[in-house]
C-alpha cells in the first residue's frame, strides 16, 4: 500500500543471460523458482517492490528464457524495457545480449552485468534507485 505522499513508479525490467538467472533471483520471487523451468511461454513475470525514499517503486521484471528461440522474440518482450539484468560469463553472449537490449529497450536502459557467481543482494534496490534517479534529474 502506497503511503500518503508515496510516488509510486513502476519499471520494467528486463532479466537475461544463463539459465542460473532464474534461480539466483528466486528470493525476488517469492521462491517460487523449482528448478524445472519449462519454456512454454519462453518468459516469467514477478514484481519486486523497493521502497526508497518517497517513493514506492515496482520492478515488474520479465525472465526470459535463454534458448535461442526466446532471443528471437526480444522485440516482443524486451520492447520498452527500462533496464537489463544480464546474467552471464561469457564476454561474446554479453556483447550478444547487450546489442538486444539496446536494439529493443529504452534509449537510456540501464544494464547490469552479472556473473552466476556473483551475489544478487541488493542488486534490485541498487537499480531502482539510478531508475528513480534518471526519470528526476
Amino acid at each position: 500500500m502506497v503511503e500518503i505522499g508515496k510516488k509510486k513508479e513502476d519499471f520494467k525490467i528486463i532479466l537475461l543471460g544463463m539459465s542460473q538467472k532464474s534461480e539466483m533471483f528466486a528470493p525476488f520471487m517469492g521462491n517460487k523458482f523449482k528448478g524445472d523451468y519449462k519454456s512454454s511461454t519462453g518468459v516469467q513475470f514477478f514484481v519486486n517492490t523497493v521502497e526508497i525514499e518517497n517513493f514506492e517503486i515496482n520492478l515488474v521484471i520479465w525472465d526470459i528464457s535463454s534458448q535461442s528461440e526466446w532471443q528471437q522474440k526480444m522485440n516482443l518482450y524486451g520492447k520498452d524495457g527500462d533496464a537489463a539484468i544480464i546474467i552471464e560469463d561469457n564476454e561474446d553472449k554479453i556483447k550478444t545480449w547487450k546489442d538486444l537490449v539496446l536494439k529493443f529497450a529504452s534509449k537510456d536502459a540501464e544494464i547490469i552485468v552479472l556473473s552466476p557467481n556473483d551475489s544478487v543482494e541488493g542488486v534490485l534496490e541498487t537499480l531502482a534507485k539510478k531508475l528513480i534517479k534518471n526519470k528526476y534529474e
